[in-house]
């Protein structure tokens, strides 16, 4: 039957003399005299997007490159671009989408865009309520808000160039919003304006002039005590989010209303944003010399604490900018207070010193007879003061002792602290301040300062180099100092400051060898801020020496810990493992540890930084001690954990072994150096091994077991060598590496029967007809299925025994499919008796094939849907993809390609993720057959070839089921692209792996 052609539009090509409308007030629209013109695929309506953004100017080429992808451009983005272009020209007619000088530009007559309009009627409406006319600016203003039809730029507005337009337009629909109550007040609606004032103030909690208008109208309307209630919400919301008070205008506005004679003057908008301070008598606040990077949400969470409690202790690592944050909030609370004073600490030496410089710091001065701290706590108590104690952590106890009996002394008195331990004060809140927001590995060029520690690392960079920018160049860079610095602040400006003579790219390349680098600090700042050793050094000399060696052993960690790995790893000479508990504490406390309590398990990190600094205080003997520690724990760990992988425990270990993924590397690693290590390198390699395969890893982490294997020629014929051997060809056939994987697969075999271990002859035996079967070569895994469930039953290890079944139906099941089932439901009898999800799933997948084999469809999709779910609860990586294959090809063999298509998307992007090259061939396949059923023949033809050359690389072929699959496709490309089916096919072949993926994936 031959597919569909899939059109552009209903209508076809229009022509540029025909009449269009354009919308971006809500997702992007286009309209002609037949009604709405559909647009189809996401790039395409993203490009009309971004022309109509700046329409009627032009848009350098590469520009719209850049932005239309994001700054992840395809390496065929140039042909790409143009094939929108000309897609697109179609709709629009060729003399409305131009191109000219290397740029693109879209004619749009003023009356054409919903934009164009809306800003023509919000200035008629202001110009005529500035003039007096409340009913004409009404109806002006009425208008404009009608053409919206949801968020400006709706589609687009997550992207950066969409983004200044977007916050101007809504800016500008919530400004006429203003003035539409306004006039509609002016001209006497009340009971028809609540409603709508309402409405807006939903989509505007903050917007106090609508607020206003809300006040009013209730007063008006002869509501005077919703009206009150209504400033006391207002009131409520900007002290919970903001910490701050409503503006003088509306307090005047609650008076009026209280006094029952309001008709106040309209609130000007031009002083919308002042704010009259409530007696606030003095402060003795630093001004700010450079600009602050704003931190909302820290921001406002320290606010709320300082307005719930009365004394809140920042603490946090050197140079996260404690301090600065804590002005900035004083600053902004400053309004509330009567006096607002910093005392700094930092410059103390002597804890006697502490009351005389707080006294000399909120202006009092001894006074005969009496002593210093009653003086101090009856200045403090004159009205409502907050009190800044800044870098208390190395006069801690004086700190607290200070602190403690002013807060008794002085009721409406408030304390700000900072310090890298909490006070431990009866009453203390204490807050950890994170570092900044730094960019994660998703994170696109062009969305880089979305991030902190970026703003930062720019602004203070532009001022060591005025022309400092992030560019294509050096994103990358600038995104690696701001991770590698864990995004301190301190450290940021650092670096920043060797922008005078260095690129950001030398920067980061000098990381390494951070405290040299870091040594630029203002000369003016104080010792410890002028370089990034210097800084540590303020929280190293405060240790003791159990805490100095606790600190240098964890350092060997790659990532985070639990405690009782860092029990394991932290015990030495020094500190007994009982006391490891109470060190850790004590860093945490000090702020060179993190802590995350989140999980059931607490875990503990430490900053790069730190972890640098630390390192460089241990000596060979010392590393080489913690690492053999690490490396020896999760040795036991993972053997620990090996077994579970075919029980009922496997999603409670996966999970457990998730978390310390890179210690169980660097623990391998570890092992693997050393020769006299060799046996206990294979040891954690056959342990490791079981998560690795269920986690879907066939990286560097086979590269690791190969190596181990090529470290312990001396002893081949060990049990644990073999159990390698079979492990290690199993994983490097997952991985495509299958001549290399068959020598280990045979040599593991040989030892196996040469030990006269039938656990060990059955594991091989298995994992070779597995990959038999995968060749094709059905005659070969039959065989050795059959000797391997001999050997298993001999064994007597159920899990071997299921596998052995499983494995023998699969390359039975073409020759005897009902052989094959009694063998499948005897491996799922045995897994479902153990509790081993994993391989009831795989069982019941490998009986969905088999009923789609049998043409039942509907037993095979309810099979693949139940292996799915028990797959999913057991968070097995490398199965869950293949079962969301199996769903689709259910789907697509049924004609449901509504559903095929995700689920083959899904599998498409998890085998991508997990390295699985076989079941990118299957996928790919799977996608070539939806898009060929939608009319799309020649993206279809492309992912056809892209398939059949990855199955002819991995040596396999494809199963009975998507051969006969792939037979049906081929015929119908053929009756739709004729004779050019076979070039299609060779381009499909020829395209970059990258680029195959993104065709199969960018449509849904």
């Amino acid at each position: 039957m031959k597919a569909a052609t899939l059109d552009l539009v209903s209508s076809g090509p229009v022509s540029s003399s025909a009449d269009l409308s354009f919308g971006l007030l809500g997702p992007t629209t286009v309209t002609g005299d037949a009604g709405e013109i559909e647009i189809h695929g996401i790039v395409r309506r993203r490009l009309l997007a971004r022309l109509l953004v700046t329409a009627n100017r032009p848009v350098p080429v590469e520009r719209l490159r850049e932005d239309l992808w994001e700054g992840d451009l395809p390496q065929s983005a140039a042909s790409t671009l143009k094939s929108h272009v000309s897609l697109l020209r179609r709709v629009l007619g060729p003399d409305r989408l131009v191109h000219r000088d290397g740029a693109y530009l879209l004619r749009v007559e003023p009356d054409e865009l919903d934009v164009f309009l809306f800003e023509r009627e919000a200035l008629a409406g202001r110009e005529l309520l500035r003039n007096g006319d409340p009913k004409g600016a009404a109806d002006a203003l009425g208008r404009g808000l009608a053409r919206w039809r949801g968020p400006a730029l709706a589609e687009v507005a997550h992207a950066s160039w969409a983004q200044p337009e977007a916050v101007r337009l809504e800016e500008l629909r919530a400004a006429c919003l203003e003035g539409w109550l306004e006039a509609r007040l002016a001209v006497g609606e009340t009971h028809e304006l609540i409603a709508d004032a309402e409405a807006a103030i939903t989509e505007h909690p903050l917007r106090e002039g609508l607020w206003a208008k809300l006040i009013t109208a209730l007063y008006r309307s002869g509501r005077q005590a919703d009206a009150l209630r209504t400033y006391q919400r207002l009131r409520e919301i900007l002290g919970d989010e903001l910490g701050i008070a409503p503006s003088r205008e509306l307090v005047v506005l609650e008076g009026a209303i209280l006094r029952q004679d309001l008709e106040p003057a309209p609130i000007d908008a031009s002083q919308q944003s002042a704010r009259v301070g409530l007696g606030r008598r003095t402060n003795n606040l630093p001004p700010e010399l450079t600009s602050f990077v704003p931190r909302p949400a820290v921001q406002a969470e320290v606010a709320a604490l300082l307005e719930a409690s009365r004394l809140v202790t920042l603490t946090g690592a050197g140079g996260t900018g404690k301090t600065r944050l804590a002005l900035r909030v004083a600053a902004d609370a400053a309004d509330g207070y009567d006096g607002v004073w910093l005392c700094e600490l930092a410059p103390l030496e002597d804890p006697a010193d502490v009351p005389r410089e707080l006294a000399a710091a909120i202006g009092c001065r001894e006074q005969p007879d009496v002593e210093l701290s009653r003086t101090i706590a009856d200045r403090l108590a004159e009205g409502t003061n907050l009190l800044i104690l800044d870098n208390c952590e190395h006069l801690i106890d004086a700190a607290a002792a200070v602190t403690a009996p002013l807060l008794e002394a002085a009721p409406s008195l408030r304390v700000l602290a900072t310090s890298r331990s909490p006070l431990r004060v009866v009453g203390e809140v204490v807050h950890r301040v994170p570092s900044m927001s730094v960019p994660g590995p998703e994170a696109t060029s062009t969305a880089l300062e979305d991030y902190e520690a970026v703003r930062l690392f720019v602004e203070r960079a532009k001022s060591q180099r005025g022309d400092f920018a992030i560019a294509p160049a050096n994103a990358v860079a600038v995104a690696s100092v701001c991770v590698r610095l864990d995004g301190i602040p301190l450290a940021l400006e650092l670096a920043a400051a060797r922008m005078r003579t260095m690129s950001v790219v030398d920067i980061e390349r000098h990381l390494d060898d951070r405290f040299r680098l870091l040594t630029g600090g203002a000369r003016t700042a104080p010792a410890r801020q002028q370089r990034l050793e210097s800084l540590i050094d303020w929280s190293h000399d405060l240790l003791n020496e159990q805490e100095r060696a606790v600190l240098r052993r964890l350092t060997v960690f790659a990532g985070g810990f639990d405690l009782v790995a860092a029990e394991a790893v932290a015990a030495c000479s020094l500190v007994d493992r009982r006391d490891v508990l109470d060190v850790v504490a004590s860093l945490v406390d000090k702020s060179l540890l993190q802590v995350d309590t989140s999980g059931i398990t607490a875990r503990y990190r430490m900053l790069e930084t730190v972890r640098a600094y630390a390192t460089l205080k241990m000596d060979e003997e010392e590393r080489q001690s913690a690492r053999s520690a690490h490396a020896h724990h999760f040795l036991r760990v993972v053997e620990v954990a090996a077994p579970h992988f075919s029980g009922a425990d496997q999603l409670e270990w996966r999970t457990r072994l998730e978390y310390d993924h890179d210690n169980l590397r660097s623990a391998f690693a570890t092992l693997i150096a050393p020769a006299e290590h060799a046996a206990l390198a294979l040891r954690f390699g056959v342990a490791v091994s079981r998560f690795w395969n269920s986690r879907g890893y066939y990286g560097d982490e086979v590269d690791l077991l190969q190596a181990a294997l090529g470290r312990t020629d001396a002893t081949p014929e060990t049990a644990v060598r073999a159990a390698a051997l079979n492990a290690a060809g199993y994983l490097m056939f997952r991985r495509g590496e299958s001549s290399l994987a068959q020598r280990f697969l045979d040599e593991a075999l040989r030892i196996g029967r040469h030990l006269g271990s039938p656990a060990l002859v059955a594991d091989s035996l298995r994992t070779a007809a597995w990959v038999a079967d995968r060749r094709g070569d059905r005659r070969a895994a039959a065989a050795l299925a059959s000797e391997a469930v001999e050997a298993a039953e001999a064994s007597g290890e159920a899990h071997l025994l299921a596998r052995a079944y499983d494995v023998r139906a699969a390359a039975s099941q073409n020759e005897d499919p009902e052989a094959a089932r009694a063998d499948y439901a005897e491996a799922l009898r045995y897994c479902r008796a153990s509790g081993d999800g994993l391989g009831q799933a795989s069982a019941l997948n490998n009986l969905a094939v088999l009923d789609l084999e049998q043409g039942d469809n509907l037993a095979a999709r309810q099979r693949f849907s139940e292996a799915l779910a028990i797959a999913g609860d057991v968070r097995d990586a490398a199965l869950v993809p293949f079962l969301e294959y199996g769903v689709g090809l259910a789907a697509c063999l049924a004609g449901d390609h509504r559903t095929a298509e995700p689920a083959f998307v899904s599998a498409l992007l998890a085998a991508r993720r997990t390295g699985q090259r076989s079941l990118v061939a299957y996928g790919l396949l799977g996608m070539c057959a939806v898009l060929t059923a939608g009319g799309r023949a020649a993206e279809a033809a492309v992912l056809l070839g892209a398939s059949s050359a990855l199955f002819e690389e991995l040596g396999e072929q494809p199963e009975r089921i998507e051969t006969g699959l792939r037979e049906r496709v081929v015929a119908s490309l053929r009756g739709e692209l004729g004779a050019g089916l076979d070039e299609v096919i060779e381009d499909g072949r020829r395209l970059p792996g990258a680029e195959v993926l993104r065709l199969a994936t960018e449509g849904l």
